[in-house]
């Protein structure tokens, strides 16, 4: 009887902090929230003498997303279909997730279309957000599936249309390290072939700061050196429960979190790369800065900054490469993206090399129309 009861307490926690319970309320249900399928949206649990709420059936309790090892747990379901392959998902409802905070009463004007006081709650865009990034961030792209995507852009836009092209962001790691090789060996050679691949796309491109510098991922160790919060509810979430080492969980930190892309940028070679002259950066400074900072790129004719600069500058003299048609050469290639713009009578070719086989390599002033 003893362990019985203890496995309905543990039982009982669990679905306490899953779901969305409450205390009765003057002997009543919690609030005049109202089901979409009539009556109200509480069910009284007779075993704790609480109730749970359900905008919808009463075998559809809602999730508590405010619990971040209930976003978790979803997130895990998501990746579990994408490492199977899915396009995507169809979220039900899905503007329902944050509810407001201290669930007030519904309103008598919201009374007749609860779903507008219902919907758009007040961390429904952070818990979004977390999702995209939480759902692909640990899966790997293969260069097939990243150029199918700009293929099916270009097919789907008509004349009246226009793209935009960018591999980085404030939330998403640095793009040399994601779509490259940040390795000494292959990070300029990486970098540049990204700013091809940018600056010839159809599209506006955008560059994020750093980029042009090719600034690389941080070194993570510890989880004391991060600063995003979805970083941080992940730790407690599958470190502390033990789910996943600390060791695997930091190796995915340097490899996909987006303070990667939030450490200072890199201007030259003094303490704290010169972003301040405080004793210590918001967030650490890439160790690298020391080799990697604007003012050493801004005096190496063959640095990353000054192809960035050499390619913008092609771009905007090139109208094939604003304007011109978009053809992939070799969709299902795993190592090559090569294609063409073209405009009128000028037609360019581009290949990039995603591998670290070596292959004849063109400079942005030796490309030439193809015949």
């Amino acid at each position: 009887m003893l362990g019985s009861s203890r496995a309905a307490s543990r039982k009982t926690i669990l679905t306490a902090t899953t779901n969305i319970w409450r205390a009765a309320k003057d002997g009543g249900v919690p609030n005049n929230w109202t089901s979409f399928f009539s009556g109200s949206a509480w069910k009284l649990d007779p075993t704790t003498g609480e109730y749970y709420l359900h905008l919808f059936a009463d075998k559809q309790p809602d999730l508590n997303w405010d619990n971040p090892r209930v976003r978790a747990q979803v997130y895990d379901l998501m990746k579990f279909w994408l490492n199977k392959g899915v396009d995507g998902f169809r979220m039900d409802v899905i503007p329902f997730i944050s509810k407001r905070e201290g669930l007030p009463d519904l309103p008598p004007e919201y009374m007749s279309r609860p779903q507008y006081f219902y919907a758009m709650g007040p961390h429904f865009h952070e818990y979004m957000a977390e999702m995209n990034r939480d759902g692909d961030r640990w899966r790997d792209w293969t260069l097939p599936e990243l150029k199918a995507i700009y293929t099916r852009q270009n097919q789907a836009f008509d004349v009246h249309s226009w793209n935009t092209i960018f591999l980085s962001n404030h939330d998403n790691p640095r793009v040399v390290s994601a779509f490259g090789n940040d390795s000494a060996a292959y990070r300029v050679a990486s970098a540049k072939a990204l700013a091809t691949m940018l600056l010839t796309l159809k599209g506006t491109p955008f560059i994020y700061q750093g980029d042009e510098l090719g600034m690389t991922n941080y070194p993570f160790t510890s989880i004391g050196q991060c600063d995003d919060i979805a970083v941080k509810n992940a730790w407690q979430a599958l470190v502390v429960t033990k789910k996943v080492s600390p060791e695997a969980f930091m190796a995915n930190v340097r490899k996909v979190s987006r303070d990667n892309s939030r450490t200072p940028v890199q201007w030259d070679n003094s303490p704290n790369a010169g972003f301040t002259n405080a004793p210590k950066a918001w967030l650490a400074v890439n160790p690298n800065f020391l080799e990697i900072n604007a003012k050493q790129e801004l005096s190496d004719p063959n640095s990353v900054y000054h192809y960035f600069a050499a390619m913008a500058a092609l771009r905007r003299r090139t109208p094939a490469f604003v304007y011109g048609d978009y053809q992939d050469l070799d969709p299902a290639n795993p190592k090559i993206f090569a294609y063409t713009r073209a405009m009128g009578a000028d037609k360019y070719l581009v290949v990039l090399n995603f591998s670290t086989d070596r292959w004849a390599t063109r400079s942005p002033a030796q490309l030439r129309p193809a015949i």
